[in-house]
């Protein structure tokens, strides 16, 4: 009735995406032009203005108005936004791999940082001579696991960035019974609040707070049971298996340490490590364990006749110690690194000037003022961005008192995505954010069953 001829179709979604793809191509390659062209103005100023570094290179994108009369912090901020921005449009924000595959294709933007990290982790296995190469026909009834790499983009504490590949078993595919029992399937873990008390004590007693990791804890320990496992993609050859060389038998793997995947590889760990600190005659560490919390420690002693204390949490492979004096903390440190391996970029003080990195925790410690500081900012933020609420208005409120959550029959929105959200803000609550737990108890109670509306409720609270 109008005169109007709707067009749309004569595009395809496929056609669509190619122009929107070309578009942003253009739009980049522009922008990078512009970069360029002011760059090399500023290098024309003289021998003075040559700029070296890329935090130099960035800063000099916003022109600086001297009648604006900003002292050093805010150039500073300035110059750290403007980094962050052409960081991002240089690089972007690449996601880790979800496969082997996709690490090392050849198109793949940081295809070198992965095979290099997958690497170092074939290294660490080998070194702790974690299986040996045996004739498939060996494995008899056992059936063997299957392995896949899992890709990490770890943050240090100096606030690096590690590229972490770590070679998993496939451990769902183990039999109860005959590859583990059902007794060993747990890992040792420091509840959340002796994590806090162990912080919150150390900060009344005026002890020293410090941090460190373990590398590749898992293969410290031994198996007791008869586990095979294929082998590593990295050791297929043009999809092929690994051969013996002078039968031509294929081979698999026999695990003779435990290996990130593993039923059993957790309570191997925690075993080993409790060993370590209770009764091992090498070192006589001599610690104590506590009564109500079982992966927490303590030991008072004698240092150069002084009276000292330790305390230690451990949750898995991190341990947080609180310690009365360096030289205790010395001591402890001195040990730990004689019998395990210690991740040094994981490890250190935690000061107000070089926070920690606890549970997710960013933890700031002032000792001579008796100030503790933690927040899960990093952690919310990440969330935020994972599930594109940045932009949202803002909300006063985890949840509303009246808001009204319908009992569903089936599930209306993806149960893996409503409960990857539930999951991380229930962390997130634990650890920080007491303010929220009604909030995630009432959005739990529909994780079989989610709808629309629990996933808007679900959104609003990573909003608020």
């Amino acid at each position: 009735e109008c005169s109007t001829i709707n067009i749309h179709a004569l595009y395809s979604g496929y056609e669509l995406d190619d122009l929107r793809k070309k578009a942003k191509e253009e739009e980049n390659a522009r922008l990078k032009e512009l970069i360029d062209e002011h760059l090399e103005r500023e290098a024309k100023k003289g021998p003075e203005m040559t700029l070296k570094t890329f935090n130099e290179k960035a800063k000099c994108l916003w022109d600086y108005d001297p009648l604006l009369q900003l002292h050093d912090g805010d150039l500073k901020q300035e110059a750290l936004f403007a980094t962050s921005l052409v960081s991002k449009l240089m690089t972007g924000d690449l996601p880790e791999p979800n496969s082997y595959r996709s690490a090392v294709a050849s198109d793949h933007p940081e295809r070198t940082q992965w095979i290099e990290s997958m690497g170092r982790e074939r290294s660490t296995l080998s070194d702790r001579g974690t299986w040996v190469m045996v004739p498939r026909s060996s494995c008899g009834r056992h059936r063997p696991v299957r392995c896949k790499y899992v890709y990490k983009k770890k943050t240090n504490k100096d606030g690096s960035l590690q590229y972490k590949s770590r070679l998993v078993a496939c451990g769902y595919s183990q039999i109860a019974g005959m590859d583990y029992f059902s007794d060993q399937t747990y890992a040792g873990v420091c509840s959340y609040p002796s994590m806090r008390f162990l912080m919150s004590l150390a900060c009344q007693k005026g002890y020293i707070l410090s941090q460190t990791d373990i590398t590749g804890a898992y293969l410290e320990s031994y198996l007791d049971e008869t586990i095979f496992m294929e082998p590593p993609p990295d050791m297929f050859m043009n999809g092929q298996p690994p051969r013996d060389p002078k039968t031509g038998e294929e081979l698999v793997c026999l695990l003779k340490r435990g290996l990130y995947g593993l039923k059993q590889a957790g309570y191997a760990w925690s075993q080993v490590f409790k060993e370590f600190l209770l009764r091992d005659p090498t070192y006589s560490m001599g610690f104590v364990e506590f009564t109500g919390e079982p992966n927490m420690y303590r030991k008072t002693f004698k240092l150069n006749g002084k009276e000292e204390e330790i305390i230690i949490g451990i949750y898995v492979d991190d341990c947080l110690i609180a310690s009365s004096s360096e030289e205790a903390r010395k001591w402890f440190m001195e040990r730990l690194e004689a019998r395990f391996p210690v991740n040094p970029k994981s490890s250190g003080l935690i000061t107000w000037d070089s926070p920690g990195l606890v549970l997710s925790m960013h933890v700031r410690y002032d000792r001579l003022k008796g100030i503790l500081e933690l927040n899960q900012i990093a952690a919310i933020e990440a969330l935020a961005k994972k599930i594109n609420v940045t932009d949202d208005a803002p909300r006063s409120l985890p949840i509303t008192e009246n808001v009204r959550l319908p009992k569903l029959a089936k599930p209306e929105v993806s149960q893996t995505d409503y409960l990857s959200v539930v999951g991380s803000t229930l962390h997130i609550c634990q650890v920080s954010r007491p303010d929220c737990a009604f909030a995630v108890g009432v959005l739990s109670r529909h994780s079989a069953t989610p709808g629309a509306a629990h996933m808007i409720a679900a959104r609003n609270l990573v909003n608020y």
